[in-house]
Order: structure tokens, then C-alpha cells, then sequence
């Protein structure tokens, strides 16, 4: 429901990539309410919050460093694309979107167009305005950049 935050708590037992499947009928969207979780065993999680806290402090313990270059899988998780988009590569399934594992022959300039500006060029047999239109806004250049070489390079 719009302006209300739900939570989910559970305790993991098997390492691997899951999907959440909203399970309250709400609207609309209902059906594109999904999203990836990735559990680790503890030592590599541990590990990833170290790595969080370095690059929150500039990449070094005393800061002052050059940040970490994003992580374009976690970020294609977070920002949401994983909730509509095939892409084997982030272990992602769904359907809404195209696959973005297969989109044949494309350069960085339409990927990142699509994403910043996606009514510019929308896929056949895909609806318009259905993508979020604010990716511009919310994706720093760093991440951009990352998502769009991640994107490539998971080309099939």
C-alpha cells in the first residue's frame, strides 16, 4: 500500500539467491512486487559489511580514499530491476520487462538511454511508462556506469 512500509523477518538457512514474492493482494502493481535476496554464509557476509563500511569511509580505514566502484549486481538487485527484468547473470526471472540478457547487439549509449529515458526506445510487445522514469535521479554517474558495463557484460 502506498506510504506504508511492511517488513519481513526470517532467519536463512542455505546459502543462494531467492526471490520475494509480495504475498498481499494491494493493487494495481501487485504482480511486479518482487525482489532478490542473497544470502552468504556469515564469514562472506561479514566480509561484504567490511567492504560496505570502507567504501562509506572512502575506501580506507583513516578515509580520504577513493571509494569502491559500486557493485552493479547488488545494485541491479536494489534498485529494483531484478523485480521485472530476465537476467541470468543476477539470477534474476521475472517477466515484466525484456530479458537483459538478451538483447542482442546493443552499445552502452542505448543501455543507458533505456534506463535514464526509457520511453525513448521501448521494446516490441512491451507497454511504455511501465519502468520507472527516475532512474536519472536516483543512480549517481558511478553507478550508472557500473550498471550499464554489468548489463553488457552479461550479454548471452
Amino acid at each position: 500500500m502506498p506510504g506504508l512500509t511492511t517488513k519481513i523477518r526470517v532467519t536463512p538457512n542455505k546459502a543462494g539467491n531467492y526471490e520475494v514474492v509480495c504475498a498481499e493482494l494491494c493493487g494495481l502493481g501487485h504482480s511486479t512486487m518482487r525482489q532478490f535476496v542473497r544470502v552468504l554464509p556469515a564469514a562472506e557476509f561479514q566480509t561484504w559489511v567490511s567492504d560496505q563500511k570502507k567504501a562509506a569511509s572512502g575506501g580506507a580505514a583513516g578515509g580520504g580514499g577513493k571509494a569502491a566502484a559500486p557493485n552493479a549486481e547488488q545494485l541491479f538487485t536494489s534498485a529494483g530491476c531484478s523485480g521485472c527484468h530476465t537476467l541470468a547473470a543476477a539470477g534474476a526471472t521475472a517477466k515484466v520487462g525484456p530479458n537483459l540478457g538478451k538483447l542482442g547487439k546493443v552499445d552502452a549509449k542505448f543501455l543507458r538511454t533505456s534506463i535514464v529515458d526509457p520511453n525513448a526506445d521501448v521494446t516490441k510487445g512491451y507497454k511504455p511508462n511501465i519502468m520507472p522514469q527516475d532512474f536519472a535521479t536516483k543512480l549517481s554517474k558511478e553507478e550508472l556506469d557500473a550498471l550499464v558495463k554489468y548489463l553488457l557484460e552479461s550479454q548471452g
